[in-house]
């Protein structure tokens, strides 16, 4: 995949989820603005419906006193209208029987009312009994002492019902109620009370508590009832929270419909708003935000596996190129001694001929060897490789590693110490891998070194652990190639020197294998300074 091509795949992906997060932070932030405006408007609500019902009762309350004041003065005046002397009855029948009466009033005509005399006798004594209450001022009458002579005797008491026809005193009720009304009405319109003496804390309290909970809003709250014009709080349930209650957005007229007078405002503040808002939206909020961390987690794997697959088809090409030449270069040397070899002359002479056959030989060892690496690194990918776990002796084969390198350390005149200073060095480990360890680690250390080689290797126990260094001083190298030294084929520039040759499974080699004896391999390097290879192994003491 080229370049240009990859960019443009991440570039678009990028475009894709940056779109699909905004889209995210729009819905969220359109949700939190939903539940905002509705709970805003809840509450407007509940108060508007605060404010009417403490007006409605105040007015029923007003209203309820007034009509109780004017009954009273109406009861005396019936009272008096209605009083007047009544004839003898027609006609009286016995106990429990209808008495019918005949009366005249001036100017109103005869008109006829009746009347239920209670009566009970037990042998030959009478007994009184009357269950006629008077239920009405128009009902109240004063009676003839003829009929309480005649009755006297049988009665307790005696209901009339007498009612009015006159029309001049019908209008002049009708006349009395609308003036009594218009009254009620000047004084609600014109309310002469104080509005302290109008408020009742405990039962604004129930309402405001009643309403909101109609509205499923169950938080807690601090109100206040105050005059703008005067400045002054009336009313409020927490004096500490009076500055957050000023500064509320939610008011209304407590009293909107007074005329005159000052105007008042009930307040109330919620201080767990903003908590009670996000509560609303956890759910929604936090999906939303799990889905986002996915959107992006599954983003940043898929360009890290892109990028990574780019790498390694540029490695893999490398690979193959390396490979190609490394395969050559034996390949034509056995080439070239084999023409020689077919050489009459050079066949006759003997030195020359096992001179040349000693050279295919060594070739022939080098080719096996390279495609030994490369199997071995098949096997490890398949997780079929083999060891042959045994306590192994590792200063032991640091010797024979050593006394397998030494020519080419001595062809590039270099040195290599050793400081073994492990009391204990023995590891459950593969004898042959290990070998190829150190055999990779040490041709790395002389292939790096610009000059001379100068390499130490250093053992030491710490905590049941051998610590294994192999230090050079060679080249160095960056701190991105350190993090990538031991991927496969992976290989590090190695600037001026043209000659370094590989394939880039050497280190990737090494790790596999160290794991697989449960330890570490670690990398320390600086530019131009050299690089230390850290091996951690756990010590067995069989």
């Amino acid at each position: 995949m080229s370049k240009n091509r990859l960019g443009w795949i991440i570039g678009l992906m990028s475009i894709a989820v940056i779109g699909l997060i905004a889209f995210q932070w729009y819905w969220i932030n359109s949700v939190i603005s939903g539940n905002k405006d509705r709970f805003q408007r809840d509450v407007m609500t509940s108060l508007f419906k605060v404010a009417e019902k403490l007006e409605r009762r105040e007015a029923l309350t007003f209203v309820d006193k007034k009509l109780r004041q004017s009954n009273t003065n109406s009861k005396i005046n019936t009272a008096a209208i209605l009083k007047r002397q009544f004839s003898a009855p027609s006609t009286v029948s016995g106990g429990g029987s209808i008495v019918s009466f005949q009366d005249s009033i001036d100017g109103l005509g005869t008109f006829n009312f009746s009347m239920e005399i209670m009566t009970q006798t037990y042998g030959n004594a009478p007994i009184r009994k009357t269950d006629y209450p008077f239920s009405s001022p128009n009902e109240i009458v004063q009676m003839d002492p003829a009929i309480l002579s005649i009755f006297g005797n049988y009665l307790d008491s005696l209901g009339i019902s007498l009612p009015i026809h006159n029309f001049d005193q019908a209008l002049k009720k009708v006349s009395n109620k609308s003036n009594m009304m218009m009254t009620l009405l000047e004084e609600m319109m014109h309310p002469q009370i104080k509005l302290v003496n109008r408020l009742d804390l405990v039962q604004l309290d129930s309402l405001l508590k009643f309403e909101l909970a109609q509205k499923s809003i169950y938080l807690d709250y601090d109100y206040a009832v105050f005059e703008p014009l005067s400045g002054q709080l009336v009313g409020i349930n927490d004096p500490l929270a009076k500055d957050q209650v000023l500064k509320t957005d939610f008011k209304t007229n407590l009293f909107p419909n007074d005329l005159l007078g000052e105007p008042s405002l009930l307040l109330i503040n919620f201080p767990e708003q903003k908590k009670y808002l996000l509560e609303k939206i956890l759910l929604t909020l936090s999906s939303s935000a799990l889905l986002v961390l996915l959107i992006l987690a599954c983003f940043g794997y898929a360009v890290y596996i892109i990028v990574r697959q780019k790498n390694i088809s540029l490695m893999k090409t490398d690979f193959i190129n390396n490979m190609t030449h490394e395969f050559k270069t034996p390949i034509a040397t056995i080439g070239l001694a084999v023409e020689a070899l077919l050489d009459k002359e050079i066949s006759q002479n003997i030195d020359m001929k096992m001179k040349y056959l000693g050279i295919i030989g060594e070739e022939n060892k080098r080719l096996s060897s390279q495609v030994s690496h490369v199997l071995q690194m098949a096997q490890i990918d398949r997780k079929e490789l083999k060891l042959a776990l045994t306590t192994i002796d590792v200063h032991e084969i640091i010797r024979q590693a050593v006394e397998k390198i030494s020519i080419q350390i001595e062809n590039k005149s270099g040195y290599l110490n050793l400081a073994l200073n492990a009391h204990h060095y023995t590891i459950k480990g593969d004898q042959g891998h290990m070998l190829g360890v150190l055999l990779n680690l040490l041709d790395n250390a002389i292939k790096y070194s610009q000059d001379a080689p100068n390499i130490i290797i250093r053992t030491q126990e710490r905590f049941e652990t051998l610590v294994l260094s192999i230090k050079d001083h060679g080249i160095g190298m960056s701190k991105e190639a350190q993090r990538n030294i031991f991927q496969k084929f992976y290989r590090v520039s190695t600037g001026d020197l043209h000659d370094v040759k590989g394939f880039g499974l050497g280190l990737s080699y090494a790790k596999e294998i160290i794991g697989l004896f449960h330890g570490t391999i670690e990398v320390e390097s600086d530019l131009n300074k050299g690089t230390n290879f850290i091996i951690k192994l756990p010590l067995t003491h069989e």
